[in-house]
C-alpha cells in the first residue's frame, strides 16, 4: 500500500530574522540556494521579501515542495525544503518536510538507504518542537510537529515490520496531535494523522471491538480524514490519498476510482494515485483497466535510477493474478516467467515474501496451464 505523508505548519518570523543575520553558511550553500531559487520560478526569493509577505512566500515554497513530492520530482522537492532550512535553521518545519520527503521517496522506490538521515531529521523536529513547547506551552503548532514526527517514525517502523516500535510511536504521535487540536479545533491538517490512526486501528481490531475497552472509531476516523481533505491547508493531497485507500477497504470501489482519476488529472503520472487506482480496479473486477494501470506503474519504475525491481515484481504479480482471473493462463505464465527472471537481491526477495511464493507456484504449474483455477 503506497501512501503519501505530507503536512506542514506556519512561519516563525524571529527564526527568519536570526538566520539572515548569521554569517555561518559557506558559499556552496548560497550557490545551492540560488540554484533552488532559479527552479522555483513562481515563488519570489525570501531574501527580497518583507515581513508582511513572509507567510505567503513560505507558503509558496511549501506548496511547491508538496506538489513536487506528489509528482516524484524528489530533487526539486529537496532543493525547495533545503532552501527553507537555510533561512529557518531553528524552525522544525524544514526538517520535518525533508523527513516526510525522504519517507515518501524511500517507500515509493523501496530503497531504504536514507534511513539514518530520516531518523536524524525526525529527532531534530522533536527537539525543536520541545523547545517551542517550553517557551510557548499553548502553541498548537509545536504539539502538531512533535506529534507528526512521532507518527511518521511510527509508520516507518511499521513499514519495516517493527510493529511494536511502530505502534508505540504512532500512539505517542496521536496523543500530541490531539493536544494540538485541543488548543486549536480548526487545525485541520492535524485531523489527518488522528483520523488515519483511528480508522486503521479500528479495522485491525474489529473482531474484538465488542470488548468494553476496545472502541470502534472507524467512522470518526473516516470523518476526520474527510474533513482534513476538505479543509486542511497542506494536508489535502495526503488526505485524499488516504481517503482513496479507505474507500477501497470499505469496498466503495466506484468512489475510490473516481477520486483517484480526479487526482490524476491534477497530478498526471503520480504514482501516489496510480497505486490505489490500479488496486481499486483489481478489487472491483475491472481487470483490463487494472492490468493497464499496473503496467503503467511498472514501466515508470523501470526508468528509475537504482531500480531494485521490487515494484516491478509487485505490479507484475498483480497483472499475473488478473490474467488468471480472466482465464488467460498462458499470459499469466508468461508474466510469471518474466518475474522469476528479475535479478532480485536477497533483501528484496525477503521483503517480497508471500508475493514471491505465489508467483513461483504459478511458474511451477505452468507446465500444465489447464490446471489453473479461476
Amino acid at each position: 500500500m503506497k501512501k503519501l505523508h505530507v503536512v506542514v505548519g506556519r512561519c516563525r518570523r524571529s527564526h527568519f530574522r536570526e538566520s539572515c543575520l548569521m554569517p555561518r553558511y559557506p558559499s556552496g550553500c548560497v550557490k545551492s540556494f540560488c540554484f533552488a531559487i532559479g527552479l522555483l520560478l513562481s515563488v519570489p526569493s525570501i531574501s527580497q521579501t518583507g515581513d508582511k509577505d513572509l507567510e505567503a512566500v513560505v507558503d509558496g515554497y511549501i506548496q511547491r515542495g508538496i506538489r513536487a513530492t506528489v509528482l516524484q520530482q524528489y530533487s526539486l522537492a529537496k532543493s525547495t525544503f533545503d532552501s527553507l532550512r537555510i533561512f529557518l535553521p531553528e524552525d522544525p518545519r524544514p526538517y520535518f518536510y525533508l523527513a516526510a520527503l525522504l519517507q515518501s521517496q524511500m517507500m515509493d522506490l523501496e530503497h531504504y538507504d536514507q534511513e539514518n538521515q530520516f531518523f536524524e531529521l525526525i529527532d531534530t523536529v522533536i527537539v525543536a518542537a520541545n523547545a517551542e513547547i517550553r517557551t510557548e506551552p499553548d502553541r498548537a503548532m509545536a504539539y502538531f510537529f512533535k506529534g507528526a514526527a512521532h507518527s511518521y517514525r511510527g509508520y516507518y517502523y511499521a513499514q519495516q515490520r517493527d510493529y511494536l516500535k511502530g505502534i508505540r510511536d504512532c500512539m505517542v504521535g496521536v496523543k500530541f496531535l490531539e493536544e494540538a487540536v485541543s488548543r486549536d479545533s480548526s487545525f485541520y491538517d492535524a485531523y489527518l494523522g488522528i483520523g488515519t490512526f483511528w480508522y486503521w486501528r479500528s479495522r485491525l481490531t474489529h473482531l474484538i471491538n465488542w470488548l468494553p475497552f476496545i472502541q470502534d472509531k472507524s467512522q470518526e476516523g473516516l470523518a476526520m480524514v474527510m474533513k482534513s481533505a476538505k479543509l486542511g491547508h497542506y494536508s489535502r493531497e495526503a488526505a485524499l490519498n488516504g481517503l482513496i485507500w479507505i474507500r477501497i477497504d470499505r469496498r466503495e470501489f466506484t468512489q475510490a476510482i473516481q477520486l483517484a482519476l480526479q487526482m490524476l488529472e491534477e497530478f498526471p503520472q503520480s504514482r501516489f494515485f496510480l497505486w490505489p487506482l490500479a488496486e481499486a480496479y483489481f478489487r472491483a473486477g475491472n481487470f483490463i483497466n487494472s492490468i493497464e494501470t499496473f503496467e503503467q506503474l511498472e514501466e515508470s519504475y523501470r526508468g528509475e535510477p537504482g531500480n531494485n525491481h521490487y515494484n516491478e515484481f509487485v505490479c507484475g504479480s498483480r497483472v499475473m493474478e488478473a490474467h488468471l482471473k480472466m482465464n488467460e493462463p498462458s499470459k499469466a505464465c508468461e508474466m510469471a516467467a518474466d518475474l522469476m527472471g528479475l535479478p532480485l537481491s536477497p533483501p528484496v526477495r525477503n521483503r517480497l515474501d508471500g508475493k514471491l511464493a505465489k508467483v513461483k507456484k504459478v511458474s511451477d504449474n505452468c507446465v500444465s496451464p489447464s490446471q489453473f483455477d479461476n
